[in-house]
């Protein structure tokens, strides 16, 4: 069962530090603007972790 709850976990953890490789590449406020148009092609990758899907979609409306 732990090897079970460890795959799930690395996923998270892949999708959590592509989302966040890809948001210290956009340093300047100008591509910070330019993250919506970006952004579908991130929320499929978040779609992986379905429960990450919801932070990704708040913190990127707020």
């Amino acid at each position: 069962m732990a090897t079970v709850q460890r795959v799930p976990a690395m996923s998270t953890v892949h999708g959590d530090d592509m989302a966040h490789q890809m948001r210290p590449s956009s340093h300047p406020p100008t591509t910070a603007m330019s993250l919506p148009r970006p952004l579908p092609p991130l929320v499929m990758t978040t779609a992986h972790d379905n429960g990450h899907v919801t932070t990704m979609e708040t913190g990127g409306q707020q």
